[in-house]
């Protein structure tokens, strides 16, 4: 339902300042909307560059599973896996995002 607006002074005022209000923060809206479009195309390439990284990865190190088997004693496995994977938050255009900040091994 549509708000009906009264046609008299004091309505008039308020419409007015409610427009003036818009007109002014409106621009700086666009803008954070703008600056975190930008940011989510980053990291939307930033993670497909990681992916790729992964798979390429992933292949050159198949043709050394075989030395991977647990011969020795020492589970190469267990040594790869990451202990402990920290991320931080960054504030961009006032919302927090949180990304990668170092994985331990």
């Amino acid at each position: 339902m549509a708000r009906k607006i009264k046609l008299t002074r004091p309505e008039l005022k308020r419409q007015r300042d409610a427009l003036a209000r818009y007109e002014r923060y409106l621009p700086t809206l666009k803008l954070k909307q703008q600056q975190l479009q930008m940011s989510v195309r980053e990291v939307a390439i930033k993670l497909r560059v990681a992916l790729r990284d992964v798979d390429d990865a992933q292949q050159e190190f198949a043709t050394y599973s075989k030395l991977l088997v647990n011969v020795t004693g020492i589970n190469v496995r267990a040594l790869a896996e990451p202990t402990e994977i920290r991320t931080a938050t960054e504030n961009v255009a006032g919302v927090n995002i949180t990304f990668l900040a170092e994985v331990l091994f």
